[in-house]
């Protein structure tokens, strides 16, 4: 499945939004939350699940909360 870019990022994907839309309706949406520290990894990715209720998996570190308040605007 490909994404759907709603917002790009640098190339390791730190502050990228993407969108993902199922067949069967379902829309997740992954956030890329930066580290609060130097890292090569890149950036904890926080999905946000649509349904009913909102689901945040994985919201980042101590330090990030701006940053993933800020991919949380993207999605609306």
């Amino acid at each position: 499945m490909v994404p759907e870019i709603i917002k790009s990022g640098d190339d390791a994907g730190n502050k990228m939004v993407v969108k993902y839309t199922y067949p069967d309706g379902v829309v997740i949406h992954g956030i890329g939350v930066p580290q609060a520290w130097d890292s090569p990894l890149g950036p904890t990715w926080c999905y946000v699940v649509e349904g009913e209720h909102l689901t945040l998996v994985d919201t980042g570190s101590n330090g990030t909360v701006q940053h993933l308040e800020e991919g949380l605007q993207y999605v609306g």
